[in-house]
């Protein structure tokens, strides 16, 4: 279980060298995978697949589109490393969001057993939308349409209560089909790992030890904010790179892999953590549907951009992001600045409007 994890691209007890080899696109250079991908898709249709081809993306999974009985399947897979069986929370989360009016592929299969494959493996409906980032990046992208449908799907999202906060307690899933979340308040998830990742950017000259120091007491000054009575489900990886959709049109929400039990400030944190008011602004407006926002909130969604900028720093420069060129999918087309550069930034802008806040 993700019991000491804040997210887990950063947190994984894998080394950054690990974490490497089954992120890049060359881990499907791997001569058995292919084969791997067919065994699992054999016991799960019962029949050989006529299609297993893979989509060489990078993250921390291997994709595949399979095909079997006259339909096409995204066939989706971790590295097979380790002990973590959070596909079986992500796809409880995935249906749950679905019932409640999100648009997300449909999960057929889930088998996080390693028993009949090298490595656990969902396989689900297959879309053929390219994610909305494709056309941010070809400048097609309607970004008042678009944001105002993603604002809305947030709100969809964040109606869906947990017990609980955090991950969820995949041994309680597994045993009971209960999602509940690790955590008993929303601090502690907040500040799991703070210190390790503070400690990263002070040892690499990311940050400096006055800044460091000054994080940990204005996360302490306003800790009364994080005193959440409940979570909601919270995507935590909200980027346009995880849409589908149209230049006009939103059409599924994907990749579930970090949701947890949380504060709906969070997902509006991550999404500050790229882009700016041109679509901000419509996300916004999508998201409140005409009510305003509670000073309390604004401030929450600050508290955890600088959070979420904590640790992508820190994961961005330990697994050799900036070092990647242009077309490397973390590049935004808002900006020709290099990646370190603009990471940066955007740190220490979050650090200043925390810097802003009143205290409660």
């Amino acid at each position: 279980m993700r019991n000491n994890i804040y997210y887990w691209k950063c947190d994984s007890p894998h080394t950054a060298q690990e974490k490497c080899n089954s992120f890049f696109k060359d881990k499907y250079d791997r001569a058995d995978l292919a084969d791997a991908v067919r065994t699992a898709c054999r016991v799960a249709f019962g029949g050989d697949p006529v299609e297993a081809t893979p989509l060489r993306v990078d993250g921390n999974h291997i994709a595949f589109r399979v095909a079997h009985g006259g339909q096409k399947y995204f066939f989706r897979a971790d590295d097979g490393e380790g002990d973590d069986d959070y596909m079986l929370a992500e796809s409880a989360l995935m249906r749950l969001a679905a019932d409640n009016g999100v648009p997300v592929p449909r999960v057929f299969h889930t088998d996080v057993s390693r028993a009949i494959s090298p490595f656990r493996f969902q396989i689900m409906e297959c879309r053929h939308e390219p994610c909305l980032d494709v056309h941010h990046k070809n400048g097609s992208l309607n970004l008042a349409a678009v944001g105002t449908q993603l604002g809305a799907c947030l709100r969809r999202i964040h109606s869906v209560r947990l017990d609980g906060f955090g991950f969820m307690d995949t041994e309680l899933l597994s045993r009971t089909g209960k999602l509940r979340g690790l955590e008993p308040g929303y601090a502690d998830y907040f500040h799991k790992r703070l210190g390790d990742h503070l400690g990263y950017l002070r040892g690499h000259d990311l940050l400096s030890p006055g800044d460091s120091r000054e994080v940990e007491r204005l996360f302490e000054r306003h800790a009364p904010r994080l005193r959440l009575a409940y979570g909601v489900l919270t995507h935590r990886d909200m980027a346009l790179w995880n849409v589908l959709g149209t230049p006009d049109c939103v059409t599924a929400v994907i990749d579930w892999d970090d949701a947890v039990s949380g504060d709906p400030a969070d997902d509006l944190g991550v999404l500050r953590c790229f882009y700016d008011e041109d679509l901000m602004g419509p996300i916004l407006q999508g998201y409140r549907g005409g009510e305003p926002f509670s000073d309390d909130f604004e401030s929450r969604i600050w508290l955890h951009m600088l959070r979420n900028m904590i640790w992508k720093t820190m994961l961005r420069h330990s697994l050799g992001y900036f070092d990647k060129g242009a077309d490397f999918f973390v590049n935004t087309s808002a900006t020709r600045k290099p990646l370190r550069e603009v990471t940066l930034e955007r740190l220490n802008a979050a650090l200043e409007k925390v810097r802003g806040l009143e205290a409660l």
